[in-house]
């Protein structure tokens, strides 16, 4: 609902269209816009271990590697 509602915000305009639909690419009749970019919707996930930080400034690297891999397989077989 939230992406819909502000697809519906940052919706062109009327003038906006007018202007972008005489930008048209060479090999397609896409609509480029006036910097040249393109709009993509993407997810973005931040995570942390909690108390890495201190825990790297007690362990060698190595063991820290471990856990930091460790900590990433996690995340990532969640994520998947």
């Amino acid at each position: 609902d939230a992406i819909a509602e502000l697809r519906d915000r940052s919706s062109p305009t009327p003038v906006d269209k007018a202007k972008a639909s005489t930008q048209v690419t060479e090999h397609a009749s896409a609509v480029v816009s006036p910097s040249g970019g393109e709009r993509r919707q993407l997810t973005v996930m931040f995570t942390d271990l909690v108390g890495s930080t201190a825990l790297s400034a007690r362990l060698d690297p190595e063991e820290m590697r471990e856990i930091i891999r460790g900590y990433q397989n996690c995340c990532t077989g969640e994520i998947t």
